[in-house]
């Protein structure tokens, strides 16, 4: 349009644009705390669909569902325990389009969690690695339809949804070898080092909570020494873990050891843990490792565990019961063999177990040779001393009469046989 001024001037034009959009709108509930579920467990409070009507038009209202949870499902209590489902309508009450009422369009779901290990929150390791988790989410929008013949009139934009699931901090579980035996080749009597250092295999620490929090790990031995190796001893936090009650802190020393680590971490940890024996002595020893998990008490406090914060600054952990507790004892028993001396344990390695089998047969294979050979010579001297079957080059005796071998057999046919048994 223009405008003219009294003079009868016309001024530029000017230009209006007008956007013709849908009355219906989608957006997201008031607060976040409405879709974050716990890990395991099913909503208390339900997860509001909202939206508004701008168009005081009569006509029928809903919330239609386009996509639904992976992991969960979402309920409509006017439909009971049926889960909706792609597709799936949520009615809403007549004098929803009406007047000053369109602007509180809202409908209440209810999400049931069916996958008790999963969680999207916390979303980062207690390293700050990212956990690449797809998102749990739904997808919905706000239709207007004919109330006669259902048909639909116009909709909303797309909303989607996202749902935190909350972690839950489970009991770690902790596995190793019921008992070892460290094969130790000893040095001269009165060297300071006699033994060599031998890996501690089998050591396992289970967790379900992707390395979302640290764990407090202690490892000791009675009679031995124990040191990381220098491939993973850095995943191992030694600084001062904290001082309230029964102190403990983080460090390594010659016979115990105690740090903080991820759960995964632990394991490579200790897959390189090393051991020797110190007392010449001793020649059993065991392995004492205890994992704490969880908040307080042995555990680490919340502060120490930290906090997520998402793209929009709120800040989450995990839910945590108290301080957990797991431990194994691995006994060790010490195989040695020193200059001129022997040590053979109670219970030595298969491997050596089968060496000895080995040579024991053998020798009393040879045993058993030599005593039927000795039986065999027997039998012929006996018989031969009765039938004077012996050559002229063995002596009886000084009186004894010589009987020369050919004469014999000439004589007695039935001594044929004897003759190649004398011979051998």
């Amino acid at each position: 349009f223009t405008w003219k001024d009294p003079a009868g001037l016309l001024s530029e034009p000017a230009h209006i644009h007008i956007e013709i959009k849908t009355p219906l709108t989608t957006f997201e509930p008031w607060s976040t705390v409405d879709y974050t579920i716990v890990e395991g467990q099913s909503a208390e409070d339900p997860i509001f669909l909202t939206g508004s009507d701008a168009s005081m038009t009569n006509w029928g209202l809903a919330f239609e569902i386009l996509s639904a949870p992976r992991l969960g499902n979402l309920y409509d209590s006017s439909l009971g325990e049926v889960p909706l489902s792609i597709g799936s309508v949520v009615l809403l009450p007549d004098d929803y389009g009406l007047g000053a009422k369109s602007n509180k369009i809202e409908a209440p779901l209810w999400y049931r969690h069916h996958d008790e290990h999963f969680f999207n929150v916390p979303a980062v390791m207690a390293n700050g690695t990212v956990l690449k988790e797809e998102p749990e989410e739904f997808r919905f929008r706000l239709i207007s339809f004919n109330k006669d013949s259902k048909v639909i009139i116009t909709a909303s934009h797309t909303l989607k949804l996202p749902i935190r699931v909350l972690n839950v901090n489970t009991p770690p579980i902790l596995n190793g070898p019921d008992a070892m035996v460290v094969n130790i080749t000893a040095l001269e009597p009165g060297s300071e080092d006699r033994a060599e250092k031998v890996l501690i295999n089998g050591i396992v620490l289970q967790d379900h909570d992707k390395n979302v929090d640290n764990v407090r790990v202690d490892v000791w031995s009675l009679h031995g020494s124990i040191s990381l190796s220098p491939n993973h001893a850095h995943l191992a936090k030694t600084e001062t873990c904290r001082d309230r009650g029964l102190q403990w802190q983080c460090s390594i020393s010659l016979n115990s050891m105690t740090f903080v680590a991820q759960p995964d971490d632990v394991n490579l940890i200790l897959r390189d843990l090393e051991y020797s024996f110190l007392s010449e002595e001793s020649t059993a020893d065991s392995i004492h490792v205890r994992v704490f998990d969880g908040v307080d008490g042995e555990c680490l406090t919340s502060d120490e565990h930290g906090y997520y914060v998402d793209q929009f600054g709120e800040r989450f952990s995990s839910v945590r019961h108290g301080c957990y507790e797991a431990s194994i004892v691995i006994p060790l028993h010490q195989w040695s063999e020193a200059p001129g001396e022997t040590t053979i344990p109670t219970d030595p390695p298969v491997s050596s177990l089968r060496e000895h089998e080995e040579s024991s047969s053998s020798v009393l294979g040879s045993l058993t040779y030599l005593m039927l050979c000795a039986t065999a010579i027997a039998s012929c001297y006996f018989c031969c001393r009765r039938s004077n079957c012996f050559s002229s080059y063995y002596y009886p005796s000084q009186d004894a009469p010589i009987y020369p071998i050919d004469s014999i057999l000439a004589a007695n046919p039935e001594f044929r046989m004897n003759r190649i048994v004398i011979e051998a």
